[in-house]
């Protein structure tokens, strides 16, 4: 099973309490779902977390609170 929870870019704080707290079974996997910046990048320290975690998906879109809006 996976679990996709959606995150914004710059709350790394909150995803890494996520994989502290949350103590999944191994046949489970949590993933976190983000877009890029405004300037459609990935920043080095976004890509860092995700080559140490291996649990950060990233769309091919921009980051923003209207995405969110658009889909709701």
């Amino acid at each position: 099973m996976v679990i996709l929870v959606k995150s914004a870019l710059e709350h790394f704080d909150r995803r890494q309490k996520i994989r502290e707290k949350w103590k999944i079974d191994e046949d489970i996997r949590i993933n976190f779902l983000i877009g890029k910046n405004s300037k459609n990048q990935v920043s080095k320290e976004v890509r860092e977390e995700a080559d140490r975690h291996k649990d950060l998906i990233i769309g091919d879109f921009i980051d923003t609170y209207r995405n969110y809006l658009a889909y709701n």
